[in-house]
């Protein structure tokens, strides 16, 4: 086979390793040998991203940031620095450049015929002197002609000299990594969670090829997959005696979770016994006799255990609750803003008193313990998702990472983890009365946040690779234009001449207005609240209306001026909230303490059940007189928008939009519409996963 040499390293086509310095054996992964061969074939061309992606991603989708990642993973693995480069040159906003000479060997032949470089350029086509690659005429190698004359009488010499020269085998180095991937789905979907089982069993939640999320069962070294025919239950845990806790008739709340009842389930049994209300997630103890819960309730989440003490609150989120393997402490997230995944990982002992916290990560998702670490996914800065370790004495250490999300499920006795790999995206769609399911995506992982009464221009929040710990507040025009990136936060509403926008920055938690063209952020005052939800514009322009809560107090809603001059004021009483204000200012679209949705008036300070809603609607808006309001569900395919009389209650489809692929769709759809119902921008979140079994992780 060819040997390829650059540098200090070689690399035999056909093979997946590397020889470096002194012998090294450098083994790489498919993807990043795809890469770096591609890299060496080139020429020392300039390559774009989208080039490099379609040559060495043809067979998936996958975003920028996987591109990235490979490239970190291979510079690593030659040692190459991404500021002082010696093999791959960045050429910013372009794309790569193989900058080491490469010389090709063929068989029986050690005569190396070089690949031609181009002169290095940076991004405005000129040719920087401290990157250059050329080597001076002088200094490059001699013909081919020559160097065998030179050969050959070197050859005479070590003959004359009467050298015995003496075969030597090739030394076989052992890799010094012993991790090993093993794929065990390949359907096209969303894997939910999965869990080892009592006698080698792995049980996983999957909704696939398009069907209800329901539960699967493998039973390795086989492959196939058996359904357990629960449709529309969530997997939470396995017990050491083989019965799972499931999550039963349940309202999905974001990203994994939902609420509903959970119940018991023996493996191998359609007969479940229920356990509590208002369940998000739950974990068995470790001799399987008694479960751990995250409760729901209107102002927050609770750690219960047993069921019913509890032993911390938060008017945020918790997740992913574990055992420790001596029964002794919980490990689990907490997210201090709701449905925002960012948090800390906390240690907790089983009577309350709190043992390690991690610091503050980007995104938090699955968590398991490995002897008295605590092991867990997380994201920095809206990076890829890594496996990391968390000790009792709070240090934190790198376990895995890879150029994709990996986001750990399960960590069997044998030290073996159940791990999924994840490819994230948000497809935009735009309709409206001359087109239909015009694509308007933007980067990747993105969330839909308002539309224009026009329908002109969407508000937009990127959540991914390079969003930063506050995200990123994107704006578009409906008429495919490039993305405007405004600012950091998270998008919430546009104004209602779609001149600002309020977005919401999550560290430390505020408010702040971005002008849509010129004009300078205006930082809002938070005044004595304690907690901000979220917020929307009254249709004056000049005001914002926003939901929070003070210190020791319930949530409700206040008013602010949008120059920010002023604190936030009460605008209803506590424990009714709401940002939907009717067109003449005056009524609210509300929730109360209880949960029920309604209408509030706000001259009359009166509270009245919206009449016509059904279980799962989410209220889009007003229409454009006030009579009545648009609901959808989001969790509903095809997508059916109805309006509601809010006088008499009557309910009448608006519009229907049918997504042309549902492979891999995840929780709710965004949605926003104008006045009329005519136009409507809708953003769906699709996570493509595989599941692996990882063995080798240390």
């Amino acid at each position: 086979m060819n040997r390829l040499v650059f540098g200090e390293f070689s690399h035999t086509k056909g093979e997946r390793s590397l020889i470096g310095p002194d012998g090294r054996v450098v083994t790489l992964t498919p993807r990043v040998h795809q890469l770096l061969l591609f890299l060496l074939e080139s020429g020392g061309r300039l390559i774009t991203k989208d080039e490099l992606m379609d040559a060495v991603w043809a067979d998936c989708v996958v975003e920028e940031a996987n591109l990235v990642q490979s490239i970190s993973v291979l510079r690593k693995a030659l040692g190459d620095s991404k500021f002082q480069p010696q093999y791959i040159l960045t050429v910013p906003s372009r794309g790569y450049r193989f900058i080491m000479p490469v010389e090709e060997i063929l068989p029986g032949d050690e005569d190396p015929a070089t690949f031609e470089q181009e002169p290095d350029v940076d991004d405005t086509g000129q040719h920087p002197e401290s990157q250059t690659a050329l080597i001076p005429d002088a200094e490059r190698p001699r013909s081919s002609r020559f160097r065998w004359i030179y050969i050959a009488a070197a050859a005479l010499v070590v003959l004359a000299a009467g050298l015995v020269l003496s075969y030597s085998p090739p030394r076989f180095i052992e890799p010094t990594s012993t991790r090993s991937y093993h794929q065990l789905t390949f359907e096209r979907g969303s894997i939910w969670s999965a869990r080892y089982a009592p006698g080698g069993q792995i049980v996983y939640g999957a909704s696939l090829g398009g069907n209800p999320l329901d539960l699967f069962m493998l039973n390795p070294p086989s492959m196939e997959s058996q359904g357990l025919r629960l449709s529309g239950a969530s997997l939470l845990a396995v017990s050491k005696k083989g019965d799972l806790a499931i999550l039963k008739n349940q309202k999905y709340l974001y990203q994994f979770l939902h609420r509903g009842t959970l119940a018991r389930l023996p493996i191998g049994t359609t007969a479940s016994r229920d356990v509590a209300e208002n369940v998000q997630e739950a974990d068995w103890s470790p001799d399987g006799e008694s479960m751990a819960i995250v409760r729901w309730t209107p102002d927050g989440n609770r750690l219960e255990y047993p069921i019913g003490n509890v032993l911390v609150e938060t008017d945020g989120y918790f997740s992913s609750p574990r055992f420790s393997p001596d029964a002794r402490s919980i490990a689990y997230f907490d997210h201090p803003i709701q449905w925002d995944n960012r948090g800390q990982v906390v240690i907790e002992s089983v009577d309350g008193k709190q043992i390690s916290r991690s610091a503050e990560w980007n995104g938090l998702e699955g968590l398991a313990w490995k002897g008295n670490e605590v092991w867990f996914t997380a994201s920095k800065d809206g990076d890829a998702y890594s496996i990391y370790a968390l000790r009792s004495d709070g240090s934190v250490r790198q376990v895995e990472s890879a150029p994709t999300n990996l986001m750990l499920q399960d960590i069997g006795k044998d030290g073996s983890a159940l791990v999924t790999r994840a490819n994230q995206q948000t497809d935009i769609y735009f309709d409206g009365p001359k087109a239909s399911g015009v694509e308007l995506s933007w980067l990747h992982l993105t969330g839909v946040a308002d539309l224009s009464d026009d329908g002109a221009m969407f508000l937009l929040t990127h959540f991914g690779a390079g969003s930063g710990k506050n995200y990123s507040v994107y704006l578009r025009k409906t008429d495919g234009s490039p993305a405007v990136r405004l600012g950091d936060g998270r998008a919430l509403a546009l104004s209602p001449d779609s001149r600002s926008a309020v977005v919401k920055i999550s560290n430390p938690e505020g408010l702040r207005i971005l002008p849509t063209g010129s004009g300078n952020p205006i930082e809002l005052p938070r005044g004595t609240l304690a907690r901000i939800g979220t917020a929307d514009w009254l249709a004056s322009g000049d005001q914002i209306i926003l939901t929070g809560n003070e210190a020791g107090r319930s949530m409700r809603s206040f008013r602010q001026a949008a120059d920010g001059k002023s604190d936030p004021v009460p605008l209803t009483p506590e424990g009714i909230w709401g940002t939907l204000v009717s067109p003449d200012g005056k009524r609210l679209i509300s929730t109360d303490q209880s949960g029920r949705r309604g209408i509030y008036d706000l001259e009359n300070e009166q509270f009245a059940v919206l009449r016509g809603s059904e279980d799962g609607d989410q209220i889009l808006r007003w229409n454009a007189n006030g009579t009545a309001v648009y609901v959808f569900d989001p969790m509903a395919l095809p997508i059916r928008i109805y309006s509601i009389d809010v006088t008499s209650g009557g309910r009448s489809l608006l519009n229907e939009i049918v997504p042309r692929n549902t492979s891999g769709l995840i929780g709710g759809v965004y949605l926003f519409t104008t006045p009329d119902g005519k136009r409507s921008v809708s953003g769906l979140r699709r996570y493509l996963m595989d599941l692996f079994e990882v063995r080798g992780l240390q």
